[in-house]
């Protein structure tokens, strides 16, 4: 089975929730002629809790002094089941006090 980029419907109705970053946009600003660029995964690449994509700025100092600006990405988890509290293999004091 493979996944394939969509937007996703907004829960209050009305427009669909389109990507805001250069990550999953590439190709949706386009005519409707030529969006056929498509992002498939396969879906062994996303773990069942999901994947949260994080873009920020960094600013750095470069080799000459100069602050330089990049766009960076990073990768987690998602909230699902990884981050859900659940907690197996737990010690929990039970005398009575």
């Amino acid at each position: 089975m493979r996944l394939q980029r969509a937007a996703v419907p907004h829960p209050a109705g009305g427009h669909a929730v389109r990507p805001r970053t250069e990550l999953l946009r590439p190709g949706l600003d386009l005519a409707p002629p030529a969006r056929t660029l498509a992002y498939y995964l396969n879906e062994e690449e996303v773990p069942q809790s999901g994947t949260r994509l994080t873009v920020s700025y960094n600013r750095t100092p470069g080799r000459d002094g100069q602050v330089a600006v990049r766009l960076g990405a990073r990768r987690g988890a998602g909230r699902g089941e990884a981050s859900s509290g659940l907690a197996f293999d737990h010690l929990v004091d039970t005398s009575p006090r």
